[in-house]
């Protein structure tokens, strides 16, 4: 990937010898095709549930509930985008007090709205926050916020490829 791990993709339909895939590349919303034969398939019961008016993040296991975490989100004119997305990458960031906190979960989509002259890139991802109050407020430019404790345990929890919706 751009951030130098190997390449998962949220798989969302299959037709013939082709996989309908989440892919970064694309829009949001938009899907790519790849060969079934050129992919090496897992599946997982796992999957993450952003409710933005919530402020809420559920991770699930199948229909069980097996942790909710409180999360900021992004501010008006720059709203965290919703849909179906996927995990892309488990990134180890600079740590606690910094912009993105210890680590990040990068997904598939982008943030089509960002400020003019924002330089740090426009995929979407949750991640830490050094701005007190982000955590449960509505104040990032797309990214979804968590506590660098509740990050750790995503961490360890979401595998590489799981679903993620974002609803309002």
């Amino acid at each position: 990937t751009e951030f130098g791990g190997p390449r998962y993709l949220g798989v969302t339909g299959r037709r013939g010898g082709w996989l309908r895939v989440l892919a970064p590349e694309r829009p949001n919303g938009a899907h790519a095709w790849i060969r079934a034969e050129r992919a090496r398939l897992f599946g997982t019961d796992v999957s993450i549930h952003v409710d933005r008016s919530a402020h809420r993040l559920t991770v699930r296991r199948g229909d069980r509930v097996i942790r909710r975490v409180t999360v900021g989100v992004g501010r008006p004119g720059h709203e965290t985008p919703l849909g179906r997305f996927a995990i892309t990458d488990k990134l180890r960031m600079g740590g606690p007090g910094t912009t993105y906190g210890c680590c990040a979960l990068a997904l598939s989509g982008r943030q089509p709205r960002l400020p003019a002259g924002w330089s740090g890139g426009n995929r979407l991802a949750i991640h830490g926050t050094n701005r007190a109050g982000a955590v449960g407020g509505s104040l990032s430019t797309g990214c979804v916020h968590a506590s660098d404790a509740d990050l750790r345990k995503l961490m360890r929890t979401i595998p590489l490829g799981a679903p993620v919706f974002i609803r309002a």
